[in-house]
């Protein structure tokens, strides 16, 4: 079944720098999600550590290399690339949210829209067009 196209706003949410744009998850019309970090995210030599998967503690270059790489950012027929599959509630959490999402054909991509402000990490997921896409980071 076709998906509806959607381009959702990561952040991050620091004490200091407050809502830090990250980047964008976009899901195409036949489910496949790709994260894409924000260039001024990926060129900010002080930015917040989103995942310690994407951080090289010994230099700023791994870092950026680690981030801009694609291949563990991308997911599959309506699935989340893996980090962000992570944040989702799993077993009878999940059945919950998705019961009260109400009938229909819901992926792992409307899950993390339906819960993008009550995501653990103080990440924060919202649709592109929120006026979400506030802050330091935020300049394009």
């Amino acid at each position: 079944m076709a998906k509806s196209p959607a381009i959702l706003g990561v952040h991050l949410l620091d004490q200091t720098l407050g809502k830090v744009r990250v980047g964008t998850l976009t899901r195409d019309g036949d489910g496949a999600v790709a994260f894409v970090v924000a260039e001024t995210f990926l060129r900010d030599p002080s930015r917040p550590i989103l995942s310690l998967a994407w951080f090289d503690p010994d230099n700023d270059e791994g870092t950026r290399n680690r981030l801009a790489r694609r291949g563990d950012k991308i997911g599959l027929h309506g699935t989340l690339p893996p980090w962000f599959s992570g944040l989702l509630p799993e077993g009878a959490l999940r059945d919950l949210v998705l019961n009260e999402m109400g009938p229909g054909d819901h992926d792992e991509f409307d899950v993390l829209a339906r819960l993008g402000g009550d995501l653990p990490g103080a990440i924060l997921v919202v649709p592109r067009n929120s006026g979400a896409s506030v802050g330091r980071a935020d300049h394009h």
